[in-house]
C-alpha cells in the first residue's frame, strides 16, 4: 500500500489525520510528530506513528521519497 503523507514536525501532540481524497490502494495523511527534522529523527517518528496507525511492524514501512521534504511517500509491505 502506498501512503502519501504531509509531515507536520514540532507538534504538541503526535497524531494522524486522514485526508478524504484517498483512493484505491493509496492513502493521503497528515502526520503530526513532536520531533524536529534533525538527523532523521522526524522521519523515524513518522514511521513509528504510521506503524501504530496501520498496526504493522515499523520494519514493514519504507520511505520511498521525500526524506528532506514535508511531502513524503511511504510503502507498506
Amino acid at each position: 500500500m502506498r501512503i502519501f503523507a504531509k509531515a507536520k514536525t514540532g507538534a504538541r501532540v503526535s497524531k494522524i489525520e486522514e485526508i478524504k481524497e484517498s483512493r484505491g490502494n493509496e492513502k493521503h495523511l497528515i502526520v503530526y510528530v513532536r520531533e524536529k527534522p534533525i538527523d532523521g529523527s522526524a522521519n523515524k517518528a513518522i514511521i513509528k506513528a504510521l506503524a501504530e496507525y496501520f498496526r504493522v511492524p515499523a520494519y514493514a514501512i519504507t520511505l520511498v521519497s521525500g526524506s528532506f521534504y514535508k511531502e513524503k511517500v511511504f510503502e507498506i509491505e
